[in-house]
């Protein structure tokens, strides 16, 4: 997954992971999944991520690799739903989905 967010007046803003959460806190400047969290300042008003999603784990890359963060998911009843969302304002989003190929076929 490739997700541009440009902050409008969002406090917050993310990406649902089926039951879980990526947030980026625009107030606290930090990035959370989970049990992990790091500080991310938005360059020009905006956040670049970059999201792995395997069967047990997320790798997070955000502004160019400024961030790494790889945390251990496994979803909730092969629950891979994706959502975008925005708390207390508004922000754009621009995201590109693909599909990886397996190396074991």
């Amino acid at each position: 997954i490739k997700l541009v967010a440009e902050i409008d007046t969002a406090k917050q803003i993310g990406l649902g992971i089926g039951s879980a959460e990526l947030v980026y806190d625009t107030v606290q400047k930090k990035l959370r999944f989970k049990d992990q969290e790091a500080p991310l300042d938005e360059i020009d008003g905006k956040i670049e991520l970059r999201i792995l999603i395997d069967r047990t784990s997320v790798e997070i890359y955000a502004n160019g690799g400024r961030v790494y963060m790889p945390v251990h998911h496994i979803p909730q009843d092969k629950d891979y739903r994706l959502s975008l969302f925005t708390r207390g304002g508004s922000a754009h989003f621009e995201t590109e989905v693909g599909e990886l190929k397996s190396i074991w076929n």
